[in-house]
């Protein structure tokens, strides 16, 4: 599988959550800030395509044909809201689980609706929306509406300062709200 990678980071960043999109939304809960923002991965997924004509699987590929995209959000929070991370770190965000409780082996977290909403704002690029630049302009708000965690949640607790990395990916989605069309995020603030 080819894989190549593009990258942007948001600037000084809120990340905020929103449980359960797929059901009745709820509002926006605050995870917190970055240290110096979030880098994000888009990551196609591809397959080459072999023909005998060029020698089959030991060949020049005759084709590529794409599969999706899947998007990679990283950050450094030093500022959290650590009720809404513990909740995260439960990786099945609607199963209320106990410290050091895991969710059941097996289960399918996207068939269950388990994901969440992940929207980041660019503090700088909210100041400019603010002051009449079209959003079409600034790289954030981000909103990202089908996030899981599947990597570690990587916590420094030490005696000056207490920052907790984490790692999201998140899916494609059908916006609605732009003719059906097939999206890694969409611009989306709304509740």
């Amino acid at each position: 599988m080819a894989n190549t990678t593009t990258r942007m980071s948001t600037g000084p960043a809120v990340a905020q959550i929103q449980f359960d999109p797929a059901g009745s939304p709820g509002a926006f809960v605050e995870l917190g800030y970055s240290e110096d923002g979030f880098s994000i991965s888009e990551r196609p997924l591809m397959q080459d395509v072999f023909s005998d004509r060029n020698g089959g699987s030991s060949g020049v590929p005759v084709d590529t044909q794409i599969f999706g995209v899947l998007g990679t959000i990283r950050g450094k929070l030093t500022e959290f809201n650590y009720t809404t991370l513990k909740r995260l770190k439960a990786f099945a965000s609607k199963t209320a689980l106990t410290d050091g409780q895991v969710p059941t082996p097996g289960c399918l977290l996207l068939k269950d609706a388990e994901q969440f909403r992940l929207l980041l704002e660019g503090t700088k690029d909210a100041a400019e929306v603010v002051g009449g630049t079209p959003v079409a302009e600034v790289i954030t708000p981000l909103n990202f509406n089908v996030c899981l965690f599947k990597d570690a949640v990587d916590f420094n607790v030490g005696s000056k300062v207490t920052a907790v990395e984490i790692v999201i990916t998140a899916y494609t989605f059908i916006d609605a709200d732009d003719s059906d069309k097939l999206k890694l995020y969409n611009r989306d603030t709304v509740v």
